[in-house]
């Protein structure tokens, strides 16, 4: 059995991005993400993922980057 850090683990996880906010619940070290990205967004998103032809994987990064502004992508 291991016990302790393989090579490459992490101490922690950042769950939240910068841009992202959190808001309060009753208990004070318990509190739940709000995210930057408005639900609409992602909803026009997926309606026009299913109206594009298939493999058309250049237009979903330029539209990936248009609706969510954290996404990043090593193609130009």
């Amino acid at each position: 059995m291991f016990s302790g850090l393989r090579p490459g683990e992490k101490l922690f996880e950042e769950l939240l991005a910068d841009a992202d906010a959190t808001l309060p619940t009753r208990v004070p070290s318990l509190r739940v993400a709000r995210l930057s990205d408005s639900l609409d967004g992602v909803r026009g998103l997926l309606a026009w993922a299913v109206r594009q032809p298939e493999g058309d994987a250049e237009a979903t990064r330029r539209r990936l980057a248009e609706v969510m502004t954290e996404f990043q992508t090593t193609r130009s």
